[in-house]
């Protein structure tokens, strides 16, 4: 999105209960290193695989690198996930076994 007039109420879509909506939310607000905190709360609090991956791929074309905050937030996520694609995709952002 171009407009950042609107990303404060895209970010109000991270709870919201359709998962198509809050993966889009996701898409958009992840190539804007302000809301990582937000994003990163969302993925943690509902793991979910379309999220993450959502979230990894616009890190990654984005071309930002994630605070040492929220690898350590995501760092807890794949320490105790049994998601074999989570894991990946969070291999993606460098995130590892510890």
């Amino acid at each position: 999105s171009k407009s950042t007039a609107l990303l404060p109420h895209i970010a109000k879509l991270l709870s919201h209960q359709q998962k198509g909506v809050k993966r889009d939310a996701v898409k958009v607000l992840s190539s804007k290193a302000q809301y990582h905190d937000q994003v990163v709360a969302t993925i943690l609090s509902s793991p979910d695989v379309q999220i993450v991956d959502a979230f990894t791929r616009a890190i990654s074309d984005s071309g930002l690198v994630l605070s040492q905050y929220n690898k350590a937030r995501l760092q807890s996520l794949y320490n105790t996930t049994q998601n074999p694609i989570i894991l990946k995709r969070l291999q993606t952002l460098g995130i590892k076994s510890t």
